[in-house]
This record gives structure tokens, C-alpha cells and sequence, in this order.
């Protein structure tokens, strides 16, 4: 939005590009801005950003995950070491397998169930 100049006094012009200013800076303000991510993440702060992705699992998991090299961690004595654009791309592979898979497990899932229900309860259908 320009706005031309007429022959007006200098403190007009000065005033008027202040107001600019700040309604500028007014809209700055209540801009969100993006959250910066870490270089490197610890275990809490992956439990929070796999919450934010909308793939939320426990402490303990994570923990297995690590343990069993599922996950892409990095180890430095003791402490374990998240690189995020690693954790994305395992997400997104997550993500993947799962859609390909999850019918086929579903279906696994029922019947392994509905035998050990069978077996449980001793009865078998004619």
C-alpha cells in the first residue's frame, strides 16, 4: 500500500510513516512464529515432539526402541541423543509400514483373539 507524497510538511511525513511502523509492528506481534526445533533432542523432548506429530507413545517404548536400535538415536556415554530430521523420516517410515500392514495385522490380531478366547473357553463353534 503506497500512499503518494503531496507537498506536505516533513513531521506530516515523519508522523505518517511512524503509524506505519506500528501497525506493522502491531501485526508482527501477533504473528505465531515457528517453533524452533533443536539441533539434537533428549528423551523428553522426542516424547513431546513425537506428541506434537501426532504419534504419541510412552517412555518405556521409546526406552525399548532405543535399546533394540529401532529408532535412529545417537549414544554419548550414557546419554541418548535425537536428531530430528532422523526422527521424521523414521515416523514417516512408521507411518508407512503401518498403512500397508495395519489390515493385515488387524485381521492377524482378530483371530489370534477369537482362538484364545475359543481355547479359554473350551468351546469350539460346529
Amino acid at each position: 500500500m503506497t500512499k503518494k507524497t503531496k507537498s506536505t510538511g516533513l513531521s506530516e511525513q515523519i508522523d505518517y510513516l511512524i503509524s506505519e511502523v506500528a501497525q506493522i509492528k502491531a501485526i508482527l506481534l501477533h504473528q505465531k512464529l515457528p517453533k524452533e526445533i533443536p539441533k539434537f533432542l533428549n528423551q523428553k523432548e522426542v516424547l513431546r515432539y513425537f506428541k506434537e506429530q501426532g504419534y504419541c507413545i510412552s517412555s518405556s517404548k521409546l526406552y525399548k526402541l532405543t535399546r533394540q536400535d529401532k529408532i535412529p538415536c545417537h549414544r554419548s556415554g550414557t546419554r541418548l541423543y535425537f536428531i530430528p530430521s532422523e526422527l521424521d523420516e523414521w515416523l514417516n517410515n512408521q507411518i508407512g509400514a503401518n498403512e500397508k500392514t495395519g489390515r493385515a495385522h488387524s485381521i492377524q490380531n482378530i483371530t489370534k483373539s477369537a482362538q484364545n478366547k475359543i481355547k479359554k473357553n473350551g468351546k469350539t463353534k460346529s
